[in-house]
């Protein structure tokens, strides 16, 4: 009976790392898209920014805010997607992890599957000698 109970420890604490690289995982997803909405939002603003200014006329880009503002959006830009370049670079590796989590979960459980049946077996085969 020790083996099941050591085998059950292994499940529980292999589901535990699953469910912590998961989660994880999660977290990247969440960071990941929220940096990806922010750079489209950046760009449908610069988007309805430059087709108002075309609308306005032809002077109102060369306007220094206008300018500024543009350079400002690039360099945001520049930030945020150095920042997703980061977050993806994070969930590769979680990815390994996850996989790594996912293999020993399913191996743990295979295992003590095995084991529980072979004593099940082994204890009916007693009963059944025993009679």
């Amino acid at each position: 009976m020790t083996d099941l109970r050591r085998l059950s420890a292994l499940t529980q604490v292999t589901a535990v790392a699953l469910q912590a690289a998961q989660t994880e995982m999660a977290q990247l997803n969440r960071e990941e898209m929220a940096l990806r909405d922010t750079l489209a939002q950046l760009v449908a603003d610069r988007a309805a920014q430059t087709d108002q200014a075309l609308a306005d006329g032809a002077a109102t880009p060369l306007a220094g805010t206008d300018i500024r503002w543009h350079a400002w959006v690039d360099g945001r830009r520049a930030t945020l997607n150095a920042e997703l370049a980061n977050v993806l670079a994070r969930k590769e590796a979680c990815q390994s992890r996850l996989r790594l989590a996912f293999g020993r979960d399913q191996a743990a459980q295979a295992l003590a599957k095995k084991v529980t049946l072979q004593a099940q077996i082994i204890a009916i085969r007693r009963a059944a000698y025993e009679s």
